[in-house]
């Protein structure tokens, strides 16, 4: 490992060295933070006005060579964002096959081959690529603007409900968007859709006859810890089960845990998220235990208000108890 110095004018610790997760940084962040990965290095404080090779050099900047030094981390990065989709074999597949079919897509794809024609020769469709052609690119197969999936209109609204399933509201839904996918427009077309979806009618659910009759379920995060809270719509009673990892398969093992000691339940309320309403491992399991599932509306966390309601209690006890079972009892 190579061993170097880094000069800096701020005396305060570079939190993109030191405290800053991998996962909080920005794209562009993240790929000069795995370059860096190789180095070890020690961070000096210099005054700024003594910090002239670092100011000569900022003027003189590396010119990126094909196949070369700065494209195999960007390379790296890009397979590193394939690598984390869920179900990723399956959607990916979905994805390319459908890029394939779209002639608006095949077009571009060409253009990337052949180089651009006039942007006055172009149509409507197509216009809405040229002003990022330069950031668009093929990666095993499949078109990208930078690091992120180009979507073909076919599954706009597949994708859409994926990127609202969390309900995390307008900002974060486009923060997410623009680390994962895009199409010309799906800023708007996101605004549009979280609008729509708050105004969805409210139904009313007959209370059980008897404990553990039906159940809520819902997944939340408290200090960077993910949970499954499970609660009650007779007793009110919340179960509360910390996650080694957000995947479906831990989502499944711990409810299986949980009705090993109270029962396997008729009915079970979830939203849509990836984890569980979405999830074809909790599909399986839920024809495997003979439960019937039922998600809550798209996009509308309130219709899932047993569950958000655990949720609060679930925090409320882990703010206030170092240990979560005494807080529970």
């Amino acid at each position: 490992m190579e061993r170097f110095r880094i000069e800096t004018d701020h005396k305060l610790p570079i939190p993109l060295f030191s405290t800053k997760e991998l996962s909080s940084l920005t794209p562009r962040l993240q790929r000069f933070r795995m370059r860096m990965m190789r180095f070890g290095f020690e961070i000096v404080h210099i005054p700024g006005k003594e910090l002239l090779d670092a100011d000569a050099l900022s003027r003189q900047p590396l010119l990126t060579i094909e196949g070369g030094e700065n494209e195999r981390p960007t390379s790296a990065h890009i397979n590193a964002v394939l690598s984390c989709i869920t179900d990723k074999d399956e959607m990916l597949t979905k994805i390319f096959e459908a890029q394939q079919e779209d002639t608006t897509l095949k077009a571009v794809v060409n253009y990337l081959e052949q180089g651009w024609p006039d942007k006055k020769k172009m149509s409507q469709a197509l216009l809405s690529y040229w002003h990022v052609k330069d950031e668009l690119g093929v990666q095993n197969g499949l078109l990208m603007r930078n690091c992120r999936l180009v979507i073909p209109a076919s599954m706009k609204l597949e994708i859409l409900d994926k990127l609202h399933a969390e309900h995390f509201g307008i900002t974060k839904t486009r923060l997410c968007a623009r680390e994962t996918v895009w199409w010309p427009g799906i800023s708007e077309e996101i605004a549009e859709t979280e609008a729509v979806s708050k105004h969805g009618p409210l139904i009313l659910t007959n209370f059980p006859t008897r404990p553990w009759q039906k159940i809520g379920m819902d997944l939340f995060k408290f200090e960077n810890k993910w949970n499954l809270v499970v609660i009650g719509y007779y007793s009110r009673f919340p179960e509360m089960i910390q996650l080694d990892r957000l995947t479906a398969n831990v989502v499944v093992r711990s409810c299986k845990s949980i009705f090993a000691r109270h029962g396997i339940p008729e009915t079970v309320v979830s939203d849509n998220g990836t984890q569980i309403g979405a999830a074809r491992e909790f599909a399986n399991f839920t024809r495997q235990y003979g439960f019937t599932h039922v998600t809550s509306s798209p996009r509308f966390p309130q219709s899932n208000g047993m569950a958000e309601a655990g949720v609060k209690i679930a925090k409320l006890i882990l703010k206030k108890n170092q240990d979560p079972s005494l807080g529970l009892m």
